[in-house]
């Protein structure tokens, strides 16, 4: 004795077979979604990536190049490097790279140089990233 049965012995009936078109096509729906989802977080993780090698090389280029200037002995936070405009990655999306720096101080000295290196990039939206070292006195 059957109680329920979603077919019969002469075939499919309608609403069978649109519960399974629904049912297909809600698959679709969320399989497309997981790719486009994909592509784009892929994308902006790239250009977070590329904001971040940046702003690393920018600190090793202030580190080599032994900024801060000096004038007589004394270090000077004037000669920071202006904000500039610069491409990664074989992106083309444009990065705005801005030095900020401060000195630190311990124990009643300025010892140490905080500089962070911040990377402002666009796509949809305007994203930014940040690096900051520690550079001691020399």
């Amino acid at each position: 004795m059957k109680i329920f049965s979603f077919s019969s012995d002469k075939g499919t009936t309608l609403i069978e077979v649109m519960i399974a078109i629904i049912l297909i096509a809600f698959v679709i729906l969320a399989g497309g979604m997981f790719f486009v989802y994909g592509r784009v977080y892929t994308v902006r993780e790239a250009h977070r990536r590329a904001a971040i090698l940046v702003a690393s090389q920018r600190l090793e280029e202030l580190k080599a190049s032994g900024w801060p200037p000096s004038v007589d002995g004394i270090e000077v936070l004037e000669g920071a490097p202006p904000e500039e405009v610069t491409t990664a990655d074989n992106l083309p999306t444009p990065y705005y790279i801005n030095t900020n720096a401060k000195y630190l101080v311990y124990s009643g000295a300025q010892d140490y140089l905080e500089v962070t290196v911040t990377v402002t990039w666009t796509d949809n939206t305007t994203n930014t990233e940040s690096s900051t070292t520690l550079i001691a006195r020399r």
